[in-house]
């Protein structure tokens, strides 16, 4: 949650995903270190927590699939700072991933056993890289369990894991690579 432009955090802590430097869990919110004030957008994975601070991305908790996206494979229980990323707008993340526009680009790090992150990084990334390449400038972007999707020119773009048609393509085949949504709007 942010409060007054910092992040608290609560729950489980076992793999440092409340930022507060332990791993004891917390059934009140606590401070997430060094993210006092400036944060304007939070993302939360299912072992890791990530926050956007004047255009850097910062995230914490667990970290062995690559999910703190600063070049090294490991848990942390403290907010560092996600490698070669500047001029974030957006972030999301869920699973074991994260994905953050930065102006027209998408760049996704992490878990990637279902290609979620558009990059062909089987099984993992652990910096940034350039989702799929997009014609347009990327307007919006979610993540699933182990898929993303992407709003960019008036269409939306998904990829990973479909096997419940996540994709919305009408198929439930995986895919590593962004397939257009293919529904119908009232």
């Amino acid at each position: 949650m942010i409060v007054d432009g910092g992040v608290k955090c609560w729950g489980d802590n076992s793999s440092g995903q409340l930022g507060n430097g332990t791993n004891t869990s917390s059934t009140t919110p606590a401070a997430v270190s060094g993210l006092t004030r400036g944060v304007t957008a939070i993302a939360l994975g299912e072992l890791h927590s990530c926050a956007l601070v004047g255009g850097v991305v910062k995230c914490w908790g667990y970290g062995l699939d690559g999910e703190l996206g600063n070049g090294a494979a490991n848990s942390g229980s403290v907010p560092v700072t996600v490698s070669n990323l500047s001029n974030v707008d957006a972030i999301a993340s869920r699973g074991s991933h994260t994905c953050a526009r930065s102006g027209a680009t998408l760049q996704c790090w992490g878990l990637d056993t279902s290609g979620q992150l558009g990059a062909n990084a089987m099984p993992q990334s652990n910096t940034p890289l350039q989702a799929a390449a997009f014609t347009s400038a990327v307007l919006g972007v979610t993540a699933g369990g182990a898929h993303s999707c992407a709003l960019y020119g008036g269409t939306v773009k998904c990829w990973g894991d479909n096997a419940s048609g996540q994709l919305g393509n009408g198929t439930n085949t995986t895919s590593m690579s962004p397939v257009t949504v293919t529904a119908s709007w009232p």
